[in-house]
């Protein structure tokens, strides 16, 4: 197994941090709102032009290592606690990305075979429009 290092530079965008980490799993996006409670009405998600350290002011570089054995909880959780930079995994499903909310005990790499796996037998009748990245 590769070993995955997603490196965050407090002057890195949402936009970076989305591409490096689709590019170890495409079937996954990852997005970054402003508040902690993301369960909250009012969580809005930045775009993605906006950098780490306008997020969170005290961000500094830091290393994650994105296991696929690691669950999207965990990440997610990690990602709060730990670098004080709310997100949320969707995974892709068919011509739609989803929360995973209610599949968070889910590995990465659990995730993004559900979102490969989805997506190719809606592929069959529905072509997927490419979004750029963002919420």
């Amino acid at each position: 197994m590769e070993k995955r290092i997603l490196h965050i530079g407090k002057e890195d965008t949402v936009r970076t941090i989305q591409e490096k980490f689709s590019a170890w799993y495409p079937y996954l996006r990852i997005n970054f709102f402003n508040k902690n409670n993301l369960k909250g009405a009012s969580a809005t998600c930045f775009s993605p032009e906006v950098r780490m350290t306008d997020i969170n002011k005290l961000f500094v570089d830091a290393n994650y290592d994105l296991e696929e054995y690691t669950s999207v909880a965990g990440l997610e959780k990690t990602f709060s606690d730990q670098f004080g930079l709310p997100v949320q995994v969707s995974r892709r499903s068919g011509n739609l990305w989803l929360g995973t909310r209610l599949t968070d005990h889910l590995t990465l790499k659990q995730q993004n075979d559900l979102g490969e796996e989805i997506s190719m037998v809606a592929f069959t009748t529905i072509p997927f429009l490419q979004i750029p990245y963002g919420c």
